[in-house]
């Protein structure tokens, strides 16, 4: 038992050696890492200065030119929008009076079908009046043939005058 505690120690110890190279060994290599790494990035912020330098200066000749080119364009724009704008304040002025013009011909329609409406509606009315009034007459007539039948038959006609007097009344009344 002992042996194998000893050959357990051992292996425990070799591996512990080795993980410490190991870690050893990273550590190195990470220290490299960024030692190149910063090397790396001193010599592209130096680079960078330089470009930045150098686009600077043509910048600055970039925008003066591009400058007189946006005065120029900025004249022209200008002109070409006070056009359209005067092109479309015509359209709508034009939309306008035809709108205008649309609704005061609808009104006028409406108008007029509102009229003959109203006369066809006069018209029927007065046609049924004067179809009630003649079946009224008819009626009448009737009424009154019947009444000389049954004065002639020697009948009592008072209930049958009252009862047509009274009709005649409501109708009146109406």
């Amino acid at each position: 038992m002992e042996d194998n505690y000893r050959q357990w120690n051992a292996k425990e110890e070799a591996r512990v050696a080795r993980d410490v190279a190991d870690a050893d060994a990273k550590a190195a290599a990470d220290a490299e890492a960024r030692r190149k790494k910063a090397a790396d990035l001193a010599a592209a912020i130096d680079a960078s200065r330089q470009a930045q330098l150098r686009a600077k200066a043509s910048a600055k000749a970039a925008e003066k030119a591009e400058e007189a080119e946006y005065v120029a364009s900025w004249r022209n724009r200008s002109s070409q929008l006070q056009q359209e704008e005067d092109e479309e304040k015509l359209k709508r002025l034009a939309v306008g009076k035809q709108l205008a013009a649309f609704q005061l011909r609808q009104a006028a329609i409406k108008a007029r079908k509102m009229a003959e409406a109203r006369i066809a509606e006069l018209q029927e009315a007065a046609q049924l009046a004067l179809s009630v009034q003649e079946e009224e007459e008819i009626f009448l007539k009737y009424a009154a043939e019947c009444i000389e039948e049954y004065r002639r038959q020697g009948k009592p006609t008072k209930p049958m005058e009252l009862h047509l007097r009274k009709k005649t009344t409501i109708e009146n009344m109406q």
